[in-house]
């Protein structure tokens, strides 16, 4: 029973950490004046499409 709970303990943390570095990675770009990029974004050109430009 101790060690269900530590494994989800452990796992709350790691997720927890994962979505610190996206938002601080987000913040970190936009102060940059970068964008942000997600995955609902339009693709990335492929070089065949950027070579026809």
């Amino acid at each position: 029973m101790a060690v269900g709970a530590a494994i989800s303990a452990f796992i709350v943390i790691l997720a927890t950490q994962s979505r610190r570095h996206r938002i601080n990675h987000a913040e970190r770009r936009a102060a940059m004046g970068l964008p942000w990029k997600t995955s609902s974004d339009e693709p990335e050109p492929s070089s065949a499409q950027a070579l026809k430009e």
